[in-house]
């Protein structure tokens, strides 16, 4: 037994050089610090929930963690500027499958509460949050704390193509190993400094850090196709195609919706006839559709998609089509 860290890690790297080898190091949090007087940086946060279930509407948040970093115009992140991790107890039982996931207890919440002031005053100064999952962790975040209503929004689980990057998948886990590190999942705060590592990480792809592709891709605007009115047959051939089903409880349409902002790749999702509104237009095939969307863009569609009104700062929908 190697008793000597610098044995273990002398070991470690000689095994790190030869390709028969692939070493992960337990991923050590960044100790925090401010970037240099004088560095453009601008400042961003990492958000992860820890909740009794899956329903924004009715489960609860029993965890939030949060990672505020600062960063360069192109992407690369400087450091660590502080950290957030808190507990809250919920008005039920904390169901035994979270338990089982997150490691967290009803003991471990007993009497906290986190408390709102702190959570608005942490990410007051941050342009934009990421989430690796938004469309989860945002729904619970707003509403907790009204502060991440007016903040911009990146998804590190879609708004970046992993597996185009040579990546095995989009799961957390997946990115960490590859960027050569494991780590405590499923607990908040611990996802948060894994997630910084992950958009740290250069990829051989672009030689740049995927903070930078996720930025990038984050500032696209992005338009949003609402089916309404499709007949019910036709779910399965939505779904295959990308849709989701919106129950209207968020006061947006009860409907089928997809979203994109590559637009060839988004009018590839389009099924014939579903198209808000009516007449010959709104019945054109698909192939025509997908031939012509160019026209389409700045023609047809303005008659009869609805677009988000919350623009592009919110990750999702935008201020015009195109």
């Amino acid at each position: 037994m190697f008793q000597n860290t610098i044995d273990l890690a002398a070991m470690a790297e000689a095994l790190s050089r030869s390709e028969d080898y692939r070493v992960l190091r337990r991923l050590a949090p960044r100790p925090t610090s401010f970037p240099p007087v004088g560095m453009e940086t601008k400042v961003g946060i990492l958000l992860d929930t820890e909740t009794t279930g899956l329903d924004h509407r009715k489960d609860e948040s029993i965890e939030l963690g949060m990672v505020k970093f600062d960063y360069l115009p192109d992407g690369r992140i400087v450091g660590v500027r502080d950290m957030f991790s808190a507990f809250n107890e919920p008005s039920a039982p904390i169901p035994p499958g979270v338990t089982a996931l997150t490691g967290i207890t009803d003991e471990m919440v007993a009497a906290h509460r986190i408390d709102d002031a702190a959570v608005s005053a942490f990410a007051d100064e941050a342009v934009i949050t990421i989430a690796h999952n938004s469309g989860f962790d945002r729904k619970f975040a707003e509403r907790y704390w009204p502060v991440f209503e007016q903040k911009a929004w990146a998804c590190s689980a879609t708004e970046i193509d992993w597996r185009k990057h040579g990546f095995a998948g989009a799961q957390l886990g997946y990115l960490l190993n590859g960027a050569g590190f494991f780590h405590q999942a499923h607990r908040a705060v611990d996802d948060c400094h894994a997630l910084l590592e992950v958009l740290a990480f250069e990829l051989p792809t672009t030689g740049s850090p995927a903070l930078a592709v996720l930025l990038e891709n984050a500032r696209k605007p992005t338009i949003r196709i609402w089916a309404e009115q499709s007949p019910f047959d036709l779910k399965d051939s939505l779904k295959r195609r990308g849709y989701r089903w919106n129950d209207g409880s968020d006061g947006r349409p009860k409907s089928w919706c997809v979203s994109g902002w590559n637009k060839r790749r988004f009018f590839s999702r389009l099924v014939p006839g579903v198209l808000q509104g009516g007449g010959r237009s709104a019945n054109r095939s698909f192939a025509t559709i997908e031939r012509r969307h160019e026209r389409l863009l700045s023609s047809y569609l303005p008659r009869y998609l609805r677009a988000s009104k919350r623009g592009v700062k919110a990750g999702e929908g935008c201020r015009r089509l195109g």
